[in-house]
């Protein structure tokens, strides 16, 4: 039977129709936003059932002790019971108590196990072990910090304050020393322990007067001070125990002034003493602004052509004259600069230039290339260099990165210091075979060819 109640259409149970053990009267009324049919069990008691519950079956009788319902025997019981401890517990030996003890404590260190994978996740620590020392260090730190509190509360000297953003200096000012000459201020209600500057004392050039206020929210207490200048300021406690703030100011009559001498000295020491932190910390600024860096050498570049037509020639003397003085100072960084990257980054380095010439090279190559031809020169190369001992390199007469061809007519044995010094220039009374290709023809265009 389906009837509309309320805006809904919903399916509805027949007077007399039969559930399980329900057997449905015919009345029906809404408990708060569900509808309920009376229904009456097998053992005559009377209930209100939610409708769904009713046609899906997940209500069939009134209770678990109902007494129309089925119960099983105790030999049924007791043969069930004996069938699950059969599966779960095999024979170990153990009586049930021990049993039950063995499995919480396996449960117990399942959990704990998946307890500490999250925390490790969740801190970023790689290993277990790291984790638990982690936790071994705070946990003494918290216990140093209770014993060092319990010692401050049994002190007759201790004073409590509230947590304000102004203390009443009155109740310091009469406050006694505890262990140690230090004056220490329990503060938040005993979560803070402030060691306190004592009257008097002296940190550098500042002498403490003994006036103090908590001037900012994080918690940072200000100490009145006199410098031996004369001058008064308002100084960080912390900054005056551990030696931050030793006078007003590097304008400070009083301070010891370095000579020119000193100071080159005391630089120089700095240098030696962090030189490797500070060219680490070069490298990797440039690295972070290469373009920025790029840019402005090539604006130089550019103006230093304008201002001088000869510019390049001097630079390119300039560079065969210092390698030819300095190679063993070009090898030597060469050498830390491969170290520094690394075989591995090198290696790539190196494979992204070979793939790099070798794609030059495909695009350089003419239907009259003679790859053999041009094979015989890399073993004529090999010859030589057995026989003379001196390294030969074969040479792109046009070079590969301004349109020459990869042809057996543009090539040539060099020593390998000649072919570094040529590098990628091009001499047009040596000859030589041109690519067919964009970078060739944009190259002969520029040159006049």
């Amino acid at each position: 039977m389906s009837g509309v109640v309320g805006n809904s259409r919903m399916i509805l149970p027949i007077e007399g129709e039969k559930y399980g053990d329900w057997t449905v009267t015919g009345k029906l009324k809404r408990i708060g936003k569900i509808y309920h049919w009376e229904c009456v069990c097998k053992c005559g008691k009377e209930k209100w059932v939610n409708n769904g519950n009713l046609r899906r079956g997940l209500s069939k009788g009134c209770a678990n002790t109902c007494p129309s319902k089925s119960r099983r025997t105790p030999e049924e019981i007791a043969q069930n019971s004996a069938a699950w401890w059969q599966k779960e517990r095999p024979n170990t030996g153990m009586t049930n108590a021990q049993w039950w003890s063995k499995k919480r404590r396996d449960i117990t260190a399942v959990r704990k196990e998946k307890r500490l994978v999250a925390k490790m996740k969740e801190l970023g620590f790689e290993t277990k072990e790291e984790l638990l020392e982690s936790q071994r260090k705070a946990k003494k730190s918290r216990y140093l910090h209770n014993a060092k509190l319990m010692r401050l509360l049994k002190h007759p000297s201790t004073i409590w304050l509230e947590k304000r953003s102004h203390v009443d200096r009155s109740i310091f000012n009469g406050m006694e020393t505890i262990t140690g000459g230090k004056r220490t201020l329990v503060v938040n209600g005993g979560r803070n322990i402030v060691s306190l500057p004592i009257s008097g004392e002296e940190y550098g050039d500042w002498t403490v007067t003994g006036e103090y206020e908590r001037r900012s929210e994080s918690g940072l207490y200000y100490w009145e001070c006199v410098c031996k200048c004369g001058e008064k300021r308002w100084v960080i406690g912390m900054s005056l125990k551990k030696g931050r703030s030793k006078c007003c100011g590097a304008s400070c009559p009083k301070k010891p002034r370095l000579t020119p001498e000193e100071l080159a000295q005391k630089r120089k020491l700095y240098r030696e003493k962090q030189g490797e932190k500070l060219k680490a910390k070069k490298r990797e600024h440039y690295r972070k602004n290469s373009d920025y860096y790029k840019s402005q050498s090539m604006k130089r570049r550019a103006r230093q052509k304008a201002e001088n037509p000869n510019y390049l020639e001097e630079q390119r003397s300039y560079s065969k004259e210092y390698y030819r003085n300095n190679p063993e100072k070009i090898k030597g960084a060469q050498k830390r600069k491969r170290e520094r990257m690394g075989d591995k980054e090198w290696r790539a380095r190196y494979n992204a230039y070979a793939n790099k010439r070798r794609g030059i090279e495909l695009d350089a190559i003419l239907p009259s290339s003679d790859l053999e031809l041009i094979a015989d020169f890399w073993r004529q190369r090999q010859e030589i260099d057995e026989e003379t001992g001196a390294k030969h390199h074969v040479d792109h007469i046009i070079p590969l990165s301004i349109g020459g061809a990869h042809h057996q007519d543009n090539l040539r044995i060099l020593t390998a210091k000649e072919n570094m010094m040529k590098s990628a220039r091009y001499d047009p009374k040596l000859g030589g075979v041109w690519a067919d290709s964009e970078l060739a023809k944009e190259t002969r265009r520029k040159l006049g060819i």
